[in-house]
């Protein structure tokens, strides 16, 4: 072993971090073996297995940090990382005191958005979902391209003014759509399930017409929830 190496963790969530020190995923008989440098068993049935590696420096006090900066933002990935990945190595009980201190964020409530962001939140939408209707009527070929952008900032939006974590861009659908997937990777705080319905809604390819109107309807729950938008009333709130 590399005497670099401080730690390693097998996960479920991460592939983006992996290879750096030369271990990489391994794939079970079904599938192709990785390359040189592979340790770990190879998953039974052809499941996967994923290593995160890194020295102490990296997550003391870097990770520690980015933890922070994340909850700050309404996230939770790294923390989740720590928190339930499994520790196959750990030369200085530095991961395992790391996966206590995550856990208490697991468990921790997000700061409540405060009223010049939740007005910031309120504009952005408005308008972009305005943009979004200009582009319907000019039929501009950016009209997708502004509708999956606000598509994300909804949610993300909601999750602030709900308190919860948001979502990594690559799963969010996955993590709304499919309850087994949401138990196996301990996601069980979201939004109630109107708003989901409509949610999943907007992912469904359709006329530019059909596909506006979805997404009028979500943003008009998302205002109705968190108490109503008036563009000719409205003005930042400073404090």
């Amino acid at each position: 072993m590399d005497e670099k190496i401080k730690y390693i963790m097998e996960s479920n969530e991460i592939r983006n971090k992996l290879c750096k020190m030369g271990i990489c995923p391994v794939v079970g008989p079904t599938g192709p073996k990785g390359e040189k440098g592979d340790i770990g068993p190879v998953g039974e049935a052809g499941i996967s297995h994923e290593f995160i590696v890194g020295e102490t420096k990296t997550i003391n006090p870097d990770e520690p940090a980015k933890v922070q900066d994340e909850f700050n933002n309404n996230k939770n990935s790294t923390s989740m990382m720590f928190a339930y990945g499994k520790i196959i190595y750990d030369l200085d009980d530095t991961v395992k005191y790391l996966q206590s201190k995550a856990l208490e964020y697991v468990d921790s409530s997000f700061n409540e958005i405060t009223s010049m962001k939740l007005d910031t939140n309120n504009y952005h939408l408005w308008n972009y979902l305005n943009k979004l209707k200009v582009m319907l009527k000019e039929d501009n070929p950016e009209f997708n391209l502004i509708y999956y952008s606000l598509l994300s900032d909804v949610y993300d939006m909601y999750s602030e003014f709900l308190g919860l974590s948001k979502l990594p861009k690559s799963k969010v659908y996955k993590i709304l759509s499919s309850e087994d997937y949401r138990r196996k990777h301990h996601i069980f705080k979201l939004p109630e399930e109107e708003f989901i319905k409509l949610y999943l809604k907007c992912f469904e390819l359709d006329k530019p017409s059909i596909m506006y109107n979805n997404m009028e309807k979500l943003i008009n729950y998302y205002y109705k929830k968190q108490g109503g938008f008036n563009i000719r009333t409205f003005e930042i709130t400073t404090q």
